[in-house]
């Protein structure tokens, strides 16, 4: 059979499926080219995926999706560091007494208000001049969070697809019916003395019942109620846990986080850990060797205690009526119990069991590495940026 197609157009189609050198030369140069790049990337974001959670078990849709999103996410605000920094105007000039690898430290587009140890001498002379510790803004916290998860629309809270998905506990999720309300549960951000409150000021015949997913119809009428969060300051946040968990009063279960800081701080090998006096190693603990196991371990194996505030509140997958900064309760919980209690008047908000200067955190900080404070910061970025937290921990009580 004589072919339709013209002698010149069969050879030309003949050859296209002919893998040549030059096409195999081709793709390994388009090949390398992306890894270089990935690779470079890599090397000028260290900690970039720091706070991703990886599991090595088979994830669902609604986890890779959320992943994603966090990385995407990521990327996007680790560019606009990068950019914001470039085009400042305000530099902080490498102090004179540190070497060249010192001097990476000081990759901030602003000025932190007291000095950090030195990781090679042990010394405080990693300097940094007094100024610019930005007031937190406490307003625009939801707008903040809508802005960093992509969404210009809230629909209603499916409770029910977002405790099966995202693996809520139910003790993570209050809720009451008169009146209409879900509070999200964050431990360390003063959740034992707000249930408390809550409780007293419930209506008769009503209760503060924690919310399961028995079934999507049975917590459908909660879809449009009232839902609440507390955020605190990550810097704040971790002292406390580091205090109570596992320096003054660590309970059974957090032994085992004890164990932890022992082995991932201070290498003791885990055959070594049954043998040691856990009540007495735990008070030896100190605050940079907490923070050294935080910057080695998985966020997925946090205690809840320490665990990123972004990751428990899932704010890109909650839609908050209201974000309550810890560091304003008294005020903010005022306006509050109006809206989710039928007698405010009952509710009677104690303050912290513990409190802790802002002068005895800071100085806990000056203690730690300045690459562990980096690292740490990376790790909770989503908080400081949704709750616009100061980066420094010398800004405390800003």
């Amino acid at each position: 059979m004589t072919s339709s197609y013209p002698a010149s157009s069969k050879a030309s189609r003949d050859t296209t499926a002919v893998v040549t050198p030059g096409r195999v030369k081709n793709l390994a140069i388009v090949v390398l080219v992306v890894v270089v790049c990935y690779l470079a990337y890599r090397q000028n974001r260290q900690h970039v995926n720091a706070p991703l959670a990886v599991t090595s078990g088979v994830k669902t849709v609604p986890e890779i999706q959320h992943d994603l999103g966090q990385l995407t996410r990521r990327i996007g605000y680790a560019e606009k560091d990068r950019t914001e920094y470039a085009e400042s105007d305000v530099k902080v000039p490498p102090p004179s007494n540190t070497s060249s690898n010192e001097a990476q430290y000081n990759d901030f587009n602003y000025k932190a208000p007291f000095s950090y140890m030195d990781q090679k001498t042990g010394e405080a002379n990693v300097t940094w001049e007094e100024g610019n510790c930005k007031q937190v803004d406490t307003q625009g916290v939801i707008n903040r969070a809508n802005e960093y998860c992509e969404i210009e629309y809230r629909s209603k809270n499916r409770w029910f697809e977002i405790i099966v998905d995202y693996k809520f506990t139910n003790t993570r999720l209050l809720y009451s019916t008169n009146p209409n309300y879900v509070w999200v549960v964050i431990p360390k951000i003063a959740s034992g003395n707000i249930q408390k409150a809550l409780e007293l000021g419930t209506a008769e015949g009503s209760e503060v019942k924690q919310l399961e997913a028995s079934s999507s119809s049975a917590v459908r009428p909660l879809e449009s109620a009232f839902t609440f969060t507390f955020i605190r300051n990550p810097w704040t946040r971790l002292y406390a846990a580091y205090r109570e968990n596992i320096v003054e009063d660590p309970s059974f279960e957090e032994y085992q986080n004890v164990k932890l800081v022992l082995h991932s701080a201070r290498g003791i090998p885990p055959q070594d850990l049954e043998q040691v006096d856990l009540n007495s190693s735990g008070k030896s603990i100190t605050f940079t060797e907490f923070l050294t196991m935080l910057t080695k371990v998985s966020t997925e194996d946090y205690s809840e205690h320490w665990q990123p505030w972004f990751n428990m509140a899932e704010p890109c997958q909650i839609n908050y009526n209201k974000i309550i900064y810890i560091e304003d309760i008294e005020m903010e919980f005022e306006e509050l119990k109006d809206r989710i209690s039928s007698r405010p008047d009952a509710i009677q908000l104690e303050g912290p069991s513990r409190v802790y200067n802002d002068s005895d955190i800071v100085s806990a900080y000056k203690t730690v590495p300045r690459d562990i404070i980096d690292t740490i910061y990376d790790m909770y970025k989503e908080d400081f940026i949704i709750g616009d937290y100061n980066k420094e921990p010398g800004c405390i009580g800003i």
